[in-house]
């Protein structure tokens, strides 16, 4: 299979990840696995941002990640927490288009990660993975971003400090509106308390999906939408909001 984009993207900024994260979602998950319990398995789980947070409240809960770097900061942040916490949790290396596990759960989720699935295939594979692992009355959550296609195309930058050196991230977005998709160009430029300075230069290229898009894709995989929020407070959603969280079950006539 041919590399995707995010994988480069994250085998070279892996290890600054963690630096520039932000963190509006942690509460979101966190009730929605106090209303639907667990096993949860988590698709494209990173350096563990979310993973670990369900599981020092009390989750069970599997992780699958494609980039091996990403990964191997996950395990390392596991093996830093107590042991109870360690127990209720399973890192594991694979792609969320094909998979396989021999456990159902009562909650799967994506955050963030779906858009860098670039085509309907592997789209649908995902998907359709996903039904095959899901509990039959389980729920799956789905975190989109409708309004980045209408989004102008623009430079952004954030500079972090930490243990002494001095971490620069630059992204520069262009859209092509008939491929849907949206590049990012990266640069993190690192200077270090020595003095020594070093760059990573890198791109990621993320879908755009559309909303009616989205209903299409996740009706042919066999899911009903059951809820949808427009952001992380649970507010109802409306077309003008960035975010889309679709709570998704098994179609019964499926």
């Amino acid at each position: 299979m041919p590399e995707r984009p995010s994988e480069k993207y994250y085998r070279d900024t892996a290890r600054f990840y963690d630096a520039f994260v932000e963190r509006p979602d942690e509460t979101l998950y966190l009730e929605l696995a106090e209303r639907f319990g667990s096993p949860i398995l988590e698709l494209a789980c990173g350096t563990g941002r979310i993973t670990l947070i369900l599981a020092q409240a009390g989750y069970d809960i599997t992780g699958i990640e494609l980039s091996p770097e990403m990964l191997e900061i996950a395990q390392e942040k596991l093996q830093q927490l107590p042991d109870d916490v360690q127990s209720r949790v399973s890192l594991n290396h694979g792609d969320m288009t094909n998979f396989k596990l021999d456990k159902k759960f009562a909650m799967v989720i994506i955050p963030w990660s779906f858009k860098f699935l670039l085509t309907t295939e592997d789209q649908l594979a995902c998907l359709r993975q996903v039904r095959k692992h899901l509990a039959d009355d389980g729920v799956f959550i789905l975190d989109l971003y409708p309004r980045e296609i209408i989004d102008l195309d623009e430079t952004e930058r954030y500079t972090v400090e930490i243990d002494g050196a001095t971490i620069t991230r630059t992204y520069t977005y262009s859209t092509d509106i008939l491929a849907q998709t949206r590049r990012c160009d990266a640069t993190v430029d690192v200077v270090h308390s020595d003095g020594k300075a070093e760059r990573v230069e890198t791109k990621s290229v993320v879908s755009l999906i559309m909303p009616r898009e989205a209903e299409l894709l996740v009706r042919t995989a066999g899911f009903e939408i059951v809820e949808e929020y427009g952001g992380n407070d649970f507010s109802e959603y409306t077309p003008d909001d960035s975010k889309r969280v679709l709570v998704l079950k098994k179609k019964t006539d499926s």
